[in-house]
C-alpha cells in the first residue's frame, strides 16, 4: 500500500513516522527522509518544501508537480520489498486533492491540531529556530535553512483579502492565517477522497492516549500481526517536543482579549468546522 500523511506541521507527524517505521515491511518518511527519533536518516524521496508553494500557486500545475515527485512510489515500494511505503509532511497539503487520482488505492492520514496550540507552537522567541514551520517576526536573522523552508511556505494569493495587509501582519497573525488556510486546504482536498481511503486523526487525541490511537492508524493502514514491542519505547517518549523556554506565547487560556480576536478573526470559521472551541477572555 501506498500511502501519505498530511497535517499542519507541529501535529504529530515525525511522530506518526517513527511508529510506523516500526512494523514490518513497512516504511513512513518524513518529509522525504527516514527519521530515527528526531534525527534525520536516509534521503529516500526528494523533500517537496519549494512545490508545496508552486502547487499553492497553480493548482493546475499540481498534478504534473506531484506526478514527477512522487509518480515512482509504487515501483521504488516493491524495489525496497515493502507492503507499506508512505511519506508524511506538511507539503502535501496543496496535491492532497490530486493523489488520489495519480494513486487511485492509495491512503491518507490527516492530522488536526487545534489552532491556538499550532500559532503557539509556531511563534517562537528562540533563534535560530531548530523546528522551523511557521512565520517568523520579520526582522529575526534567520538561517540558510530557514530562509530555504519560508520560500515554500504559503502566503496568500493576490486574491485573498489578507494580501494586500500581508507586509504589515506580525508572526503571530502571519501564523492564525498560515493555520486557517492549511486546514481549509485540507477540509476542501478531502472531498476527492472515498470515505475508506482517509483516516482523521486528532493531535490531542494521539497525545492523549497514544497507544489506542496508533492502534487505530495501524488497522487502518492494514499492519498485521501484534503491535510490536518496539513501539512500546517510542510511545512513551515525546518527540519532536519544543522546549518551554522557547515559546513567544502563553498557553491559549492565557492569550490577551485582542489575540484572541485577531485569532478569531482570522481562523474561527475554521476552527468551527474541526469542531475546536476558542480558548482565552472571549471563549
Amino acid at each position: 500500500m501506498i500511502f501519505f500523511g498530511v497535517g499542519t506541521g507541529r501535529c504529530g507527524t515525525m511522530f506518526l513516522s517513527n511508529l510506523i517505521n516500526m512494523e514490518a515491511k513497512s516504511l513512513c518518511l518524513h518529509e522525504g527522509y527516514v527519521r530515527h527519533l528526531e534525527t534525520k536518516g536516509s534521503q529516500i524521496l526528494p523533500p517537496m518544501i519549494l512545490q508545496n508553494h508552486h502547487a499553492y500557486q497553480s493548482k493546475a500545475e499540481s498534478k504534473v508537480i506531484f506526478q514527477r515527485m512522487r509518480g515512482q512510489m509504487v515501483e521504488q515500494r516493491d524495489s525496497l520489498n515493502l507492503r507499506l511505503f508512505g511519506d508524511v509532511g506538511y507539503y502535501y497539503i496543496p496535491f492532497l486533492h490530486i493523489i488520489p487520482k495519480v494513486f487511485p488505492q492509495s491512503r491518507a492520514i490527516v492530522m488536526f491540531r487545534h489552532g491556538q496550540d499550532f500559532v503557539r507552537s509556531a511563534c517562537v522567541n528562540a533563534h535560530p529556530d531548530p523546528l522551523p514551520i511557521g512565520w517568523p517576526e520579520k526582522d529575526a536573522q534567520l538561517t540558510p535553512i530557514e530562509r530555504f523552508i519560508g520560500l515554500g511556505r504559503l502566503r496568500p494569493l493576490a486574491s485573498d483579502a489578507v494580501a494586500g495587509q500581508w507586509p504589515r501582519l506580525s508572526s503571530f497573525e502571519r501564523n492564525c492565517w498560515l493555520w486557517a488556510e492549511s486546514n481549509r486546504l485540507i477540509l476542501d482536498a478531502i472531498r476527492h477522497w472515498s470515505r475508506h481511503s482517509i483516516l482523521f486523526v486528532r493531535f490531542e487525541e494521539l497525545i492523549a492516549d497514544p497507544v489506542l490511537e496508533y492502534r487505530r492508524i495501524r488497522e487502518f493502514l492494514g499492519a498485521e500481526g501484534r503491535l510490536p514491542k518496539e513501539i512500546k519505547r517510542i510511545l512513551s517518549r515525546p518527540i519532536n517536543r519544543r522546549p518551554l523556554a522557547s515559546y513567544a506565547l502563553p498557553p491559549p487560556r492565557d492569550w490577551s482579549l485582542p489575540q484572541v480576536k485577531i485569532f478569531a478573526n482570522m481562523a474561527g470559521e475554521t476552527m468551527e468546522a474541526l469542531g475546536y472551541e476558542l480558548q482565552g477572555p472571549a471563549s
